[in-house]
């Protein structure tokens, strides 16, 4: 698996693949054009361009971003993404 240094043009800081350890909660429904995502292949955490908050991105197997939330702490990120992908909170690797 190829980590990228980058998700959109932000830089990555955290990731996770979703795969077996998670249980996604069915808590939000994300639709693009009308037709509902599945489970995201990836999750990453990103710094923002101007260095004052975090991304949470919703990434397919390309690392394509579908989907996005903004905050101002990592702690406040994997608690995030803990409610939608049980297990996560444990999983997260850091990029070199």
């Amino acid at each position: 698996m190829i980590i990228p240094e980058t998700v959109g043009s932000n830089k990555l800081l955290e990731y996770t693949p979703i795969d077996e350890r998670h249980r996604t909660s069915d808590s939000t429904t994300i639709e693009i054009a009308g037709a509902v995502c599945g489970p995201a292949n990836f999750l990453a955490i990103c710094q923002d361009e101007e260095g004052s908050g975090y991304y949470l991105f919703f990434c397919d197997k390309s690392w394509r971003e579908w989907n996005d939330m903004w905050f101002d702490k990592i702690s406040d990120v994997k608690n995030y993404a803990e409610q939608e992908y049980i297990g996560c909170i444990a999983t997260w690797k850091q990029t070199s």
